[in-house]
């Protein structure tokens, strides 16, 4: 599975935690659909906390469904029904403690680049921020290529390299 192999190599790979390694890391899919994404995430040591948001009601039930919501394998799964462009604050789905965030979308263009000022904002004071897309680039951000798996290739971007606007 396509998710699962972007966590992987993330470096957030399932299976015991190395002794070093802290648990934090929130996982937030913008656009989560019935959550393949969040499910992908669960029983993963680094990541304490799923959270999927889709303006679908119809999907989120489907994913509450297909995934479970609260303690899943290990991680703390949450559904928000929402529209990404009126998430004034992103900030309350990760938490205030949050110290890492893996933002994870897939076929989200339009929404993820009129968010770019909220992913600035609300999340600015988090240590780590990595925005994961799949299967599309988003012009004018400096990413990288993370792989090609199975037809679909995903990109991985940091919150200090995209542009403000």
């Amino acid at each position: 599975m396509v998710a699962s192999r972007i966590f992987d190599t993330l470096g957030h790979s399932k299976g015991p935690a190395p002794e070093s390694s802290t648990r934090g890391t929130t996982h937030l899919d913008l656009g989560c659909g019935w959550g393949s994404l969040n499910r992908a995430a669960l029983g993963r040591p680094s990541i304490s906390r799923t959270i999927g948001v889709d303006n679908d009601g119809g999907m989120i039930k489907e994913a509450e469904r297909r995934v479970g919501v609260g303690e899943v394998d290990g991680t703390d799964v949450r559904w928000v029904e929402g529209d990404l462009k009126a998430c004034a604050d992103l900030r309350e789905y990760v938490g205030e403690s949050c110290t890492s965030a893996l933002i994870t979308t897939y076929m989200v263009t339009d929404g993820l680049t009129a968010l770019r000022p909220l992913l600035g904002g609300a999340l600015r004071d988090i240590e780590h921020v990595t925005i994961i897309t799949v299967d599309y680039e988003i012009e004018g951000w400096a990413g990288r290529e993370g792989g090609d798996m199975m037809g679909l290739t995903w990109y991985i971007y940091n919150l200090d390299s995209m542009p403000v606007k």
